[in-house]
């Protein structure tokens, strides 16, 4: 299960969300701080817990708290990500990290507002809509630097995979080689079709010995060349990636 798991990377998408995730805190939370603090607008146990009650959150006696407890559940999101990884049937930075962002605010912020601000604080579902919002965008920014963190290079080496594999299938031939091969594979259906031996279909479908053997010799040859060439390739993308990791 962790075997896929590069850890450097899952490291440095803890400290990168925790950094994403403390932003969103300071100026997402921060635009959206006057509606929630207004009396008017706000429940009175709301700000009641915030102004009165002794003694007051921890961040409030020492704003390194964050610092300290982001990094931590961060990890965890950022495993979450490596866990999941191998099973994701889609490339990308953007839709895997707004996939997993999305994926952080269902599971997490969605029941924290319900739990906490909305049935322990008595916030207006107005409100607490306004929240889950900033948790939609905060969440999102977090997904993409844990993504972000896990995808950066190997989306290089991907796209260095599909244009290998794109010249294997013969991708990158020159139209008219392509067409000769098509024509040399269906001499070859031809002539290992069941019937080919019939008078009818050697008349309508004339195959000279001599030429097709040369032209197996030849295709022989490019393939077993580009079998070597595939090899190189693969080496030096393993190569690529050691270096990396």
């Amino acid at each position: 299960m962790f075997k896929d798991i590069s850890w450097p990377r899952l490291i440095a998408g803890a400290l990168l969300g925790a950094f994403v995730w403390w932003l969103g805190i300071r100026y997402v939370f921060g635009a959206i701080g006057p509606y929630l603090a207004d009396p008017e607008l706000q429940s009175e146990k709301f700000i009641a817990f915030w102004r009165d009650f002794k003694p007051p959150p921890r961040h409030v006696l020492d704003p390194w708290v964050w610092a300290q407890g982001l990094p931590l559940v961060t990890f965890f999101y950022s495993l979450v990500y490596g866990l999941l990884r191998p099973m994701m049937n889609f490339d990308g930075i953007l839709r895997r990290g707004l996939f997993i962002g999305a994926l952080y605010w269902m599971i997490g912020s969605v029941w924290f507002e319900f739990v906490t601000p909305w049935n322990f604080l008595h916030e207006p579902l107005g409100l607490a809509l306004l929240e889950l919002g900033a948790w939609a965008i905060t969440m999102a920014l977090t997904g993409l630097a844990v993504a972000f963190s896990h995808e950066y290079r190997r989306a290089t080496l991907s796209a260095a995979d599909e244009q290998t594999d794109s010249e294997s299938r013969g991708f990158d031939r020159p139209q008219e080689d392509r067409r000769d091969e098509d024509r040399r594979i269906d001499e070859r259906r031809v002539k290992d079709w069941p019937f080919a031996e019939w008078p009818a279909l050697d008349e309508d479908h004339p195959i000279d010995e001599n030429r097709r053997s040369e032209e197996e010799r030849r295709r022989e040859e490019r393939r077993e060349a580009q079998r070597r060439r595939e090899e190189r390739r693969l080496e030096e993308r393993r190569q690529g990636r050691k270096d990396l990791h």
